[in-house]
């Protein structure tokens, strides 16, 4: 049999002494208090607090919290941005203080348009076309008007050459000073540019034209009308239509002079031209 070897038996271990178990219960108590003291203090919790305080009464806790680009805060604050004052409302002021105010540019003033000139129209230019001289396919048609619209001018010895003018005028009023009698008239046209012209007439007499005329009793007639020798009707009640027989010189003073005519033929005579001439006329 194997001899054992003895082990060496361990040396006994010292008893603890009651000033190091009491230094241990002191020490956990301790811990205790200061872990009571941090959970009643919570720094913690006050730093978060304060941070969300910022964010609802200031916009620049708003911009330390990340949130500087929006303006609106929490709905659980309460607080109106638009009646506050916080940091970006201050910046706005800010922004128009510093705006540079811009002067309104003034309006141009609008060039007047100029006035346009008065033009002659056709009939104007009509007018203004005849000269003294001039004889014209007109006549008083009756009624007391032009038988045409406008002058038309034509041959003096052509055989509708019913008026020779004697005068034209641009002169207001001009038409007072034409010369007036048997077979005078006057033609006055306001024109187009704003010039009156006028036109002094005297009739041209033919054998062979007719003209009415009241032959009962004193013997009148517009000498400037002309009127067809054939017509069945008259201007004017009572009126013959008379058919000139020849234009003459007139007589001398106290020359016995009569209009020539067939035997028995009943004939009537006007002087005409400021009694330069005489015209004799029959029934038509």
């Amino acid at each position: 049999a194997r001899a054992r070897i003895a082990s060496p038996t361990p040396a006994p271990r010292p008893a603890r002494t009651g000033s190091s178990s009491g230094a241990s219960a002191l020490g956990w108590l301790i811990a205790l208090v200061a872990v009571a003291g941090l959970l009643t203090w919570q720094p913690w919790e006050k730093a978060g607090g304060g941070g969300g305080s910022a964010s609802g009464s200031s916009a620049s806790g708003s911009v330390t919290s990340g949130s500087g680009l929006d303006t609106h805060t929490d709905d659980s604050t309460g607080a109106d941005t638009d009646s506050g004052s916080g940091g970006s409302t201050d910046d706005d002021s800010s922004d128009t203080d510093d705006a540079v105010t811009e002067e309104p540019t003034p309006t141009p003033t609008p060039t007047p348009t100029p006035t346009p000139k008065p033009t002659m129209n056709a009939v104007d230019r009509a007018f203004a076309a005849v000269h003294a001289g001039d004889c014209l396919n007109v006549y008083n048609d009756g009624h007391d008007n032009m038988s045409a619209g406008r002058p038309i001018r034509v041959n003096c010895r052509a055989s509708n050459a019913y008026m020779h003018v004697n005068r034209v005028s641009t002169r207001t009023g001009a038409y007072s000073s034409c010369d007036t009698g048997a077979g005078f008239t006057s033609w006055t046209q306001p024109g187009h540019d704003g010039i009156t012209r006028t036109l002094c007439l005297d009739r041209v007499y033919r054998a062979g034209q007719c003209f009415p005329a009241d032959v009962t009793g004193e013997t009148t007639a517009n000498l400037t009308v002309v009127w067809r020798c054939n017509a069945s009707t008259v201007p004017k009640a009572g009126q013959s239509i008379l058919r000139i027989t020849g234009f003459y010189r007139a007589p001398k003073a106290g020359q016995n002079w009569t209009c020539p005519g067939g035997p028995g033929e009943r004939f009537w005579y006007w002087q005409v031209n400021q009694g330069r001439s005489i015209i004799c006329a029959s029934a038509a």
